[in-house]
């Protein structure tokens, strides 16, 4: 989450979307949710993967529990902080050189930083009213995440983005200075994830986003382990869904899948 000053307006409403959003999500699936948040520069909030409940405190927690403030804080002023919320503190003072606001560093950081559970699908929502604003530094660019690009460091095994934009007058598409001030939507065009528009007012439902889909309506997939595939390995998976006549309605690989056992 964007929580510069720009981010006022929207603030409020952003958080009660991403509580409302989340309790509809929990209550199909064993969904587990992080939180990161950057003002100028550097990352100043997180909240390691966790349940709906303890995402919903520590957006509404004391002191912080307003405006950008929501995202501004690591926890450490909750009812019951998180164990891990001064180790998460202390880890964000690396990543403080971005040239403004910053999905690419926040994106990284929670990737880098964050519990997830092993084999999990990740989807990560990125909001924000600014271009992508590395600061030089090819690790928080978009380009980080395009395959074809020299500065590639992710996989599909580690995530979609969706990025929700909430500034009807601007024109991300023409934001091409690489590596200073770029399109934000190009996160979820190189990973395969959609995007949002909207404006100040915020008056959109993240249910539009195709991840709700994906999440209420998850299938379980039962792979015939053979005896070549072994715990650690890493493997390239092709799933295709075929009509009954035996064409093909889609096809997916994923690169670098770890078996885990």
């Amino acid at each position: 989450v964007d929580n510069s000053t720009s981010m006022d307006q929207e603030a409020d409403k952003v958080a009660e979307e991403i509580i409302r959003w989340s309790q509809k999500l929990s209550e199909t699936m064993d969904v587990q949710f992080g939180c990161v948040g950057i003002n100028h520069y550097s990352v100043n909030g997180a909240l390691n993967i966790t349940d709906v409940n303890t995402l919903s405190e520590y957006l509404n927690s004391n002191d912080y529990g307003y405006g950008t403030y929501r995202t501004r804080h690591f926890g450490e002023n909750m009812v019951t902080p998180p164990s891990d919320y001064e180790t998460l503190k202390e880890k964000a003072r690396e990543y403080n050189n971005a040239g403004g606001e910053c999905g690419g560093i926040m994106l990284h950081f929670a990737d880098e930083n964050f519990s997830f559970r092993d084999g999990s699908n990740r989807f990560y929502v990125y909001f924000t009213d600014e271009g992508n604003q590395p600061g030089d530094d090819a690790r928080w660019s978009v380009l980080s995440v395009k395959p074809e690009s020299e500065y590639y460091n992710w996989s599909s095994s580690k995530g979609v983005i969706y990025t929700v934009f909430s500034e009807k007058n601007a024109n991300p598409e023409d934001w091409t200075d690489w590596l200073y001030y770029e399109n934000p939507y190009l996160f979820s065009e190189y990973t395969g994830g959609a995007t949002l528009s909207t404006s100040r007012d915020f008056a959109i439902s993240l249910d539009d986003l195709p991840v709700t889909g994906a999440i209420t309506q998850s299938f379980i997939f039962t792979f015939n382990i053979t005896e070549d595939l072994k715990a650690g390995g890493e493997y390239d998976i092709v799933i295709t869904i075929y009509y009954p006549d035996g064409s093909v309605v889609s096809q997916q690989k994923y690169e670098n899948v770890k078996f885990v056992g």
